[in-house]
Parts: C-alpha cells; sequence; structure tokens
C-alpha cells in the first residue's frame, strides 16, 4: 500500500515525498504551477492540497469547489492524486498546476500499484438484499484511465446492516498480484476463518483464484519481492504460498501455534531479501510461553528451514539488519534487547533495562547505520537510546533523551536521512537533531522526505515547522486550522 505521513486521531505514518513543477503562472486566469513537496490534507472541510519547499508554505489548495472529496492516495509519480468522493465514487487529478485536471473513475480507491500503473478500486452493491464487494482494477496513464476491469465479488452480508463483515486488499511489491482477503458476516457470527484469494491484476481475464482459509483479514503479510505471501488461518502452523505455484500451499509448523505481536499490523515479519521471514509461536497446548521462530526460504527447491530463536518473546515486533541475516529482539522476560543470528544461534545484549523498566519500541534508521531503542515504565520518565550498526553485531547504545512514559505504539520515526528521528512522548515530541535534542509541546508529528520539514498536530493544527541542519526547530506555520485529521506527503518520483 502507498504511506504518506498519516496523521489519524492517533497515529503518523512515514514515507516518501515529491517535487513539482516549475513556479509559472499563465496571465489572466491561466494555470498556476509551483515547485516543492506536495502533500494532501484532510479536515473538516475535505481534502486540500499544499506545497511547501524553501520555508516558505503556499496556502492549501482545494481541488474542486463543486465535490466533495473524503480520502486522498498519492501516486508513486509524486504528482497524480486519486481522491475518493464522499459518494463511493472517485476521481484522479494531475496536481502539477492548479486547476487541477481530472478524470472520474468509478469505485473507492484502495491504492496504486506500487509501480503507479494501475489504480485498484472497490465498490459495493446491493444485490438482491445482500451487499456485493467488488474490486477493480483501472490502468492509469496521468489522468488518462483505462475502463475497470473487475477482479473480484463477493456476496459478504445482509444489505440491512445487521451485520459485520470484513474485506482488504494489498498489491504485491511486485505489482503482479493482489491479495483479498474476505470474511463474511455469517463466517464473522460462527467465528469461522474466512477466506484468502490471489489475482492477477494485468491480465485481461483476471480470476481470483482461492489459496486458503484465514483468520481474520489481516493476517497476512507480502514478501518484500513480491513472490511469496503468508498467511495464517484457525489451524495450527502457517501457511506459505510462491506466486508462480498458487495451487501448492506449504504448511509450516502445523505443531505449535501462531500468537501476534502488539503492534504489527500482521504477525508476520520479512527480510528484506524476501528469502526468511519471523513470526511468534508457541506450543498447541500452551505450556510453554510464545517465541520467535525464523523461517528462510528456498524458493528454487520449495522447501523451507525453521529454527527458534533463543531466549526470545513476542514483547515487540523484532526488527531485521540489513542483511537479512542478524536480527533484534526482546528478551523473554522483557528487559534486555538482543543482536542475533539465528544460524548461529548465538546473541548478545545491545540494551538493558533496570528496576520496573522494560524495552519498548526500537527501530533501524532506514539505511540500518543505527538503532534507535526505547526502554522504561509504563508510566513515568524513559529514555531513549541509540547505538551504531555499522556491522554485527553493534556498538554499545547510548542514552540521549528522557520521554515521558513513551512505551506507545508507533514511538520512534526516523527521518529518511537517517540522521535524525522522534519519538512521541506523553508530554510531546522529541525531536533529535545532529549534536542536538528538542522537545516540541505537539500529540503526533512526522517527517517530510526530504528530512528538512516537521509536521505536527497541534490542538486540531497542522504546523509545518523546518528542522535545521544545526539549529533548534524555527517557527513553524500553520497550514489549516480546520480540525486537521491526516496529512499525506506525495511520493518521491522512481
Amino acid at each position: 500500500m502507498n504511506r504518506g505521513i498519516h496523521v489519524y486521531v492517533g497515529i503518523f505514518m512515514i514515507a516518501l515525498a515529491a517535487c513539482g513543477g516549475d513556479d509559472s503562472s499563465g496571465g489572466g486566469g491561466g494555470p498556476i504551477c509551483r515547485d516543492g513537496l506536495r502533500f494532501s490534507l484532510e479536515d473538516r472541510d475535505g481534502i486540500r492540497v499544499g506545497v511547501v519547499g524553501d520555508g516558505e508554505l503556499r496556502t492549501p489548495y482545494i481541488p474542486s469547489s463543486s465535490r466533495s472529496f473524503g480520502s486522498a492516495h498519492w501516486a508513486p509519480d509524486g504528482e497524480t492524486l486519486a481522491l475518493s468522493e464522499r459518494n463511493d465514487e472517485s476521481a484522479v487529478a494531475s496536481t502539477a498546476c492548479e486547476p487541477f485536471e481530472f478524470s472520474t473513475a468509478g469505485g473507492s480507491v484502495v491504492s496504486f500499484s506500487p509501480d503507479g500503473d494501475q489504480l485498484l478500486l472497490t465498490r459495493n452493491d446491493e444485490v438482491d438484499g445482500r451487499v456485493v464487494v467488488s474490486h477493480l482494477v483501472v490502468d492509469v496513464d496521468g489522468i488518462e484511465l483505462s475502463e475497470p476491469v473487475t477482479l473480484s465479488a463477493f456476496d459478504v452480508a445482509a444489505a440491512d446492516g445487521s451485520y459485520a463483515y470484513s474485506v482488504s486488499a494489498a498489491w504485491s511489491p511486485d505489482s503482479n498480484h493482489v491479495a483479498i482477503a474476505v470474511v463474511t458476516d455469517e463466517e464473522e457470527a460462527d467465528f469461522l476463518p474466512g477466506h484468502l484469494y490471489l489475482v492477477q491484476a494485468d491480465v485481461i481475464q483476471p480470476e481470483a483464484v482461492e489459496i486458503g482459509e484465514l483468520s481474520d483479514a489481516q493476517s497476512m503479510a507480502w514478501s518484500p519481492d513480491g513472490r511469496t505471501i503468508v498467511f495464517e488461518d484457525q489451524d495450527p502452523g502457517v501457511l506459505v504460498v510462491d506466486t508462480a505455484a498458487i495451487d501448492q500451499v506449504n504448511r509450516i509448523d502445523e505443531d505449535l501455534l501462531s500468537c501476534t505481536f502488539p503492534t504489527s499490523e500482521s504477525g508476520f515479519v520479512w527480510a528484506p531479501s524476501g528469502g526468511a521471514f519471523l513470526y511468534s509461536t508457541g506450543p498447541i497446548d500452551r505450556s510453554a510461553p510464545c517465541a520467535l521462530r525464523e523461517v528462510r526460504l528456498d524458493s528454487d527447491e520449495a522447501t523451507f528451514s525453521t529454527r527458534w530463536i533463543p531466549d526470545s518473546s513476542d514483547a515487540q515486533p523484532p526488527a531485521w539488519f540489513r542483511d537479512s541475516r542478524n536480527v533484534v529482539h526482546v528478551s523473554a522476560d522483557g528487559r534486555t534487547l538482543l543482536w542475533a543470528d539465528p544460524r548461529e544461534s548465538a546473541s548478545s545484549p545491545i540494551a538493558t533495562a533496570e528496576g520496573d523498566a522494560i524495552i519498548g519500541q526500537f527501530a533501524f534508521s532506514p539505511a540500518s547505520n543505527w538503532l534507535a531503542i526505547v526502554r522504561g515504565p509504563d508510566v513515568g520518565s524513559g529514555e531513549l537510546l541509540v547505538a551504531a550498526t555499522p556491522g554485527a553485531p553493534p556498538d554499545p547504545a547510548t542514552a540521549v533523551a528522557v520521554v515521558q512514559n513513551p512505551l506507545a505504539p508507533f514511538a520512534i520515526q526516523w527521518a529518511r536521512s537517517g540522521d535524525r528521528l522522534i519519538v512521541l512522548g506523553q508530554h510531546g515530541v522529541h525531536v533529535v537533531l545532529p549534536d542536538q535534542v528538542a522537545e516540541v509541546a505537539a500529540e503526533q508529528a512526522g517527517w517530510s522526505p526530504d528530512s528538512r520539514y516537521l509536521a505536527l498536530l497541534q490542538d486540531g493544527d497542522v504546523v509545518m515547522y523546518l528542522a535545521g541542519e544545526d539549529a533548534a526547530l524555527a517557527d513553524g506555520q500553520v497550514v489549516v486550522a480546520q480540525e486537521a485529521q491526516r496529512v499525506d506527503w506525495a511520493p518521491l518520483p522512481p
């Protein structure tokens, strides 16, 4: 899925941003073209599109005075924007110049394919008193759209709204397939598993092929190369499917029961290479606590090797080092962060918590050169530690900041440059720049992709700050004061 800086009432999520065209304006009310980092902003009045650059913030532009857009999704080109209307329709706009040019597409936007060539849509229809959920794709060339092609259609619930159901869809990272998870109202009511389907999206007549049952609509994860998907049903073990042979479903660890991580969308953490994943599991009879297990794939031979990671737990999701071999994880007692090589069954401590403190979230910088670690109690003062990770094992971690109540999910956010980060605490945001730490009053925050700007949510206002190389944050510029809920930075073009 596309990820920008997402400000939900709760959480920012970081991704990339983009540059626009040259500054120019046509005389006599002609188009106005702007240069800088583009972002879309959702407030109580709908969607606005803004540009920031060279320390200057332009007033966000409302895409259309006659259409009501409720959400926005940026294409990988950093310029094309898909907008969902509140009436379940959508539009694709070019944001290079104002006023925007539009094309209209039926259905609500799910996401652009990772390569930006297709747009995935969903539509709900009532058929004979039932809700039918469809997924469709359109080819995208700028704002030129092809006729939609239906990938799937599922009868999921009674149309009277009295029953719950869940449907989710996710592109493979190589843009070749869409995974669609469906749990109908009857399955929800009877605590039955749903079903997972794979669809090849770039063929003339796509077909949704069922590959297995699914415990819930989020219990699946694509490998980074898009060749493999892992998921779980309600039986012991986990299921692995290679997209080159979707009729062959491999069940691994069928004598073990999967566990879940508290701050992860799925229970699986893939290595950067796509050749292995980690998950948490334990005995079916729950006679022992959950621990980490590595599953390594040999796609050419369709074989798998598994290893336990000693002294591990499911307290936090583990993290892979850039070599796709070494792993960072929390110890079984939750008090030590360990650097482990599963192939050697060897580990070494990086940081240890004392007293009533535990290890909280930890995260590598984008290039895995640094590791940020939060440790502390549920209530009170904790610490942010940073360890240099030029290789394996890392250098000792060093405390760099005090953080109040630091154990909230998604507390650490690295800038794309890898030399600065923020930590969300109870009383504000700690901004760690080279050689200095600043604290800013805000509920949420997120970096721009060029690492120069910091968007903060302050009492319902979105404020842009310029984070200098060797100076404290400059005065912020208010973007909008209309009960802002979400901001998405446009991706950097490939």
